[in-house]
């Protein structure tokens, strides 16, 4: 089974939706799961890690069989940042440090192999090449043929400028929010797991952009 981890925030909290699953898969009797993760979760600063603990502590008591996949960060993460450079606007961000950002399609890809290998490991580090907010502008200008300006604001002003262009604050403060595992370097972690289970490289940046855009 691939267990795929759910969104925080909801009305059950994750960590127990997560235990209901390992709970139900043991009385089940399901000989192999692969549970998507978050990377390096055990020693991850971010508060995104903590419910990922748990579930690898809850899959370790288990007896099952397991994989654990602890993924960087999608491509499909950055949309908004990627619209807004493909239509010519400024783009912002916060966050100074750097994500190994790939296509989903490519970590649901890797899972797959993963379910279906004879002999896979306990625990796979799955990320692109790492790159920072800067670098992944600069494929975006690449892959769009666009001008744009690039600011790099702080935390606040980030905020600031989302509520000025028509959020809410409490919308503007989950928006910046999302590039908090970058920013605290939780993501900055460069990996061959990814390749090596696909078996060939990531899609190149530029690409992969112009894919997601379409």
């Amino acid at each position: 089974m691939l267990f795929i981890s759910s969104q925080p925030g909801q009305a059950i909290p994750r960590s127990q939706q997560h235990e209901n699953v390992v709970t139900a898969l043991k009385q089940a009797g399901v000989s192999y799961v692969a549970y998507t993760g978050f990377a390096h979760a055990q020693e991850s600063p971010n508060a995104l890690a903590s419910d990922h603990q748990l579930t690898e502590k809850l899959l370790a008591d288990s007896g099952l069989n397991y994989s654990i996949l602890r993924n960087n960060w999608y491509l499909e993460n950055e949309i908004n940042f990627l619209k807004a450079g493909s239509e010519g606007k400024q783009i912002t961000y916060w966050a100074s440090d750097k994500a190994g950002w790939a296509l989903e399609r490519e970590y649901a890809e890797a899972a797959v192999k993963v379910l279906v290998s004879e002999n896979p490991k306990q625990v796979y580090e799955f990320a692109g090449p790492i790159r920072s907010y800067a670098q992944l502008a600069q494929a975006l200008q690449e892959a769009t043929g666009k001008e744009f300006d690039v600011a790099h604001l702080t935390e606040a002003a980030y905020v600031d400028d989302l509520v000025t262009s028509g959020l809410d604050q409490a919308t503007a403060e989950l928006f910046a929010s999302f590039q908090a595992p970058i920013a605290d370097g939780s993501l900055n972690h460069p990996e061959n797991d990814l390749e090596e289970v696909l078996g060939h490289p990531v899609t190149d940046l530029v690409e992969a952009i112009k894919e997601v855009l379409a």
